[in-house]
Order: structure tokens, then sequence, then C-alpha cells
């Protein structure tokens, strides 16, 4: 009879995959981006409007705080994908990659394009981006989408 042995470093890994996975407890929750919802910023002069991914139970406003992965199918990843072509443009073509088509369905081109926008970001800002290809509040929060004026903005500063 063969036993299994759990060793110490069989259990550092197995919680190093569930942070991985489970990076927060809303991430737990499975708090998915599951529509777009128009936020202001303020500018000079006054306030301008972007479109963004978010979370919505049902009436009310949304949540920009969620998260969207492979498999997804949805406003939220459109909105996602249209932040993406519509802001980093250049970016994905200097890594080789076309604009996204902005079917709605987080597949493996959204998910590379995505890690292409990350990447991006942590270069401008020099800091601690996760690039991963994944959605969540951090990328959310340090990404640019298209504003009411034309400009690419960020919601949260």
């Amino acid at each position: 009879m063969k036993t299994k042995r759990i060793t110490i470093a069989s259990i550092v890994a197995a919680l190093f995959m569930s942070l991985c996975v489970f990076p927060t407890a809303a991430n737990a929750a499975g708090k998915s981006c599951n529509t777009m919802h128009s936020y202001s910023t303020n500018v000079t002069p006054g306030y301008v409007w972007i479109n963004m991914p978010s979370y919505n139970a049902g009436g009310g406003t949304g949540d920009f705080r969620c998260y969207l992965a492979p498999g997804a199918s949805n406003q939220g990843v459109a909105a996602l994908q249209a932040g993406i072509n519509e802001c980093y443009a250049a970016q994905l073509s200097k890594a080789g990659l076309k604009p996204l088509v902005k079917d709605g369905v987080y597949g493996a081109g959204t998910k590379k394009a995505l890690a292409v926008v990350q990447q991006a970001i942590k270069n401008d800002t020099a800091s601690s981006m996760v690039v991963d290809g994944l959605y969540g509040p951090t990328t959310a929060g340090a990404m640019r989408f298209k504003a009411s004026d034309g400009q690419c903005r960020r919601v949260f500063a």
C-alpha cells in the first residue's frame, strides 16, 4: 500500500496557488464584472464620463471592483476590449498584436492584449503591477479608458 507524504513544500505550493487564484475576499466571492458603467472624473474644467467594466447586481450604480478572466462573456468584457483598443492601440501594435474584436468574449486574445496593457502600465508607472492578463481592481484603477471628451483617462487617480 502506497502512502502519500504531505510535505511543507506541497502545503506552501497549495497555499500559493490559492492566493494566486483568489488574491482577495472580493475575488473569492466571484464578483465578476457583468456590465459596463459610466463613471465621472473631475478634469479642468468640469467632469467627463468614462465607460468601463463594472459589477451590477441589478439596479443602482456599478462597482468597478470586479474581476474578468478567460471564459467571461458579457458587456463588461466588451467595455474592456473597447478600452484596450481605444487607449492602447500603439502598445498592441508594438507587441505585434491587432486590435481586439469587440465581441464581449474574454478569450486568449483579450488575455494577451491585457497583459500587454499591464506591462505598459508597469513600465510607465514603475509600479508593481502584476502582468497576468487578468482584469481586477488594480488593473481597473491604473488603466485608461476613453472619456466623453475623447481623451484616454483613468477614473481613479
